[in-house]
């Protein structure tokens, strides 16, 4: 018997911009006459990604807030040049805003791309498990003090079958029992539907 997810449902998640520096930098509780606020939607986390004007070039910052302890960020530049920073583990405040964030990338120009990746759990994420499950955004800088964010959603869909039994022969009428989950979810088990298939064949929902 072949068992397997067919389908996942992910919801809104939150992304975090790892910091190029070695400590957040906190600006001054006041915002910017001017600037773009990209905020994602999410059923129990919120986050904010703002530009700023800095020293002539744009800077990055991120808000975050998540009813969770654990935050681990990580940010890639793309292109020539690029590098990928290790991971690495922030607190947020609640709500987001301006004066509660942090620059996570400065000098950037018009033209430069990041990808940032962030994930919030109850237990800190291995390298490995993070690299799977971390929600990312494509961050470019389209101006001075300008970005266009993108996000690109992830999902791991994870199942486990306790009945039958790993290589049992069954025969007529069978009870099929485990647990189906989508470990990228932020809300939920993010699964709407598993499917039961013997040779190719629905057996049923």
């Amino acid at each position: 018997m072949t068992h397997f997810l067919r389908h996942t449902t992910l919801l809104f998640g939150m992304v975090f911009v790892l910091l190029l520096v070695a400590m957040p930098t906190y600006a001054d509780p006041s915002e910017p006459e001017e600037s773009t606020l990209f905020q994602p939607e999410s059923t129990l986390n919120s986050m904010a990604i703002y530009p700023e004007v800095l020293s002539g070039r744009t800077a990055i910052r991120i808000s975050a807030c998540a009813d969770v302890p654990n935050f681990q960020l990580r940010s890639s530049m793309d292109g020539p040049g690029g590098f990928i920073t290790q991971i690495f583990a922030r607190s947020t405040a609640c709500p987001p805003s301006y004066g509660n964030g942090w620059r996570a990338v400065v000098d950037a120009v018009p033209g430069q791309v990041f990808t940032v990746y962030g994930w919030a759990g109850e237990q800190l994420l291995s390298d490995e498990a993070f690299r799977q499950r971390a929600e990312r955004y494509t961050v470019t800088v389209t101006a001075l003090g300008q970005i266009n964010v993108q996000q690109h959603y992830v999902t791991v869909p994870t199942i486990d079958i306790n009945e039958p039994s790993d290589w049992a022969t069954v025969q007529g009428t069978i009870t099929v029992r485990g647990w189906a989950i989508d470990a990228a979810s932020w809300n939920g088990s993010g699964v709407d539907q598993v499917q039961i298939h013997s040779g190719g064949r629905l057996l049923g929902n």
